[in-house]
Protein backbone atom coordinates (compact mmCIF):
# COMPACT_ATOMS: atom_id res chain seq x y z
CA UNK A 1 0.00 0.00 0.00
CA UNK A 2 1.33 3.53 -0.98
CA UNK A 3 1.49 6.56 0.99
CA UNK A 4 -2.05 8.42 2.37
CA UNK A 5 -2.54 11.83 3.07
CA UNK A 6 -5.03 13.23 4.93
CA UNK A 7 -5.85 16.58 4.42
CA UNK A 8 -8.55 19.59 5.89
CA UNK A 9 -10.07 22.42 3.60
CA UNK A 10 -11.80 25.27 5.29
CA UNK A 11 -13.89 26.62 2.83
CA UNK A 12 -16.22 29.42 2.91
CA UNK A 13 -19.26 27.45 2.41
CA UNK A 14 -17.79 24.90 5.41
CA UNK A 15 -15.46 22.48 5.77
CA UNK A 16 -13.98 19.10 4.08
CA UNK A 17 -12.13 16.33 4.87
CA UNK A 18 -10.01 14.62 1.80
CA UNK A 19 -8.04 11.48 2.25
CA UNK A 20 -5.64 10.90 -0.78
CA UNK A 21 -3.43 8.02 -2.44
CA UNK A 22 -2.05 6.64 -4.98
CA UNK A 23 -4.69 4.21 -5.28
CA UNK A 24 -7.84 6.11 -4.46
CA UNK A 25 -8.90 9.61 -3.37
CA UNK A 26 -11.92 9.91 -0.95
CA UNK A 27 -14.09 12.14 1.25
CA UNK A 28 -13.70 11.60 4.94
CA UNK A 29 -15.97 14.23 5.89
CA UNK A 30 -18.15 17.67 4.72
CA UNK A 31 -19.58 19.72 7.25
CA UNK A 32 -21.02 22.99 6.01
CA UNK A 33 -21.37 26.35 7.15
CA UNK A 34 -24.69 27.84 8.89
CA UNK A 35 -27.00 28.77 5.80
CA UNK A 36 -25.09 26.67 3.12
CA UNK A 37 -25.78 23.21 2.15
CA UNK A 38 -24.14 19.90 0.35
CA UNK A 39 -25.39 20.23 -3.10
CA UNK A 40 -23.02 17.45 -4.54
CA UNK A 41 -20.24 15.18 -3.09
CA UNK A 42 -19.45 13.71 -7.49
CA UNK A 43 -16.88 10.70 -7.13
CA UNK A 44 -15.11 10.96 -10.89
CA UNK A 45 -13.00 7.92 -10.91
CA UNK A 46 -10.73 6.44 -8.07
CA UNK A 47 -8.38 9.54 -8.49
CA UNK A 48 -10.71 12.37 -8.09
CA UNK A 49 -13.27 14.26 -6.40
CA UNK A 50 -15.28 17.03 -6.55
CA UNK A 51 -17.53 18.69 -3.28
CA UNK A 52 -20.01 21.30 -4.02
CA UNK A 53 -21.64 23.38 -1.12
CA UNK A 54 -24.25 26.32 -1.70
CA UNK A 55 -26.31 28.98 0.58
CA UNK A 56 -29.77 29.90 -0.58
CA UNK A 57 -28.36 33.31 -1.59
CA UNK A 58 -26.54 31.94 -3.75
CA UNK A 59 -23.02 31.70 -2.41
CA UNK A 60 -20.60 28.44 -3.52
CA UNK A 61 -17.83 26.81 -2.50
CA UNK A 62 -16.09 23.81 -5.20
CA UNK A 63 -13.57 21.72 -4.06
CA UNK A 64 -11.87 19.57 -6.51
CA UNK A 65 -9.32 16.93 -5.19
CA UNK A 66 -7.37 14.31 -7.19
CA UNK A 67 -4.01 12.44 -7.36
CA UNK A 68 -1.05 13.72 -9.29
CA UNK A 69 2.18 12.61 -8.25
CA UNK A 70 0.43 14.13 -4.86
CA UNK A 71 -2.76 15.37 -3.80
CA UNK A 72 -3.77 18.30 -5.61
CA UNK A 73 -6.78 20.80 -5.10
CA UNK A 74 -8.66 23.39 -6.70
CA UNK A 75 -11.01 25.57 -4.59
CA UNK A 76 -13.59 28.18 -6.38
CA UNK A 77 -15.36 30.61 -4.27
CA UNK A 78 -18.22 32.94 -4.80
CA UNK A 79 -19.85 34.97 -2.31
CA UNK A 80 -23.56 34.86 -2.03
Amino acid sequence: MGVRVTCLYELRGGTGSVRFGAERVEIVSVTPAPAYTVHAIDQRGPLEIEVELRSDDDGRSRLGAWWGDGPQERIEERAG
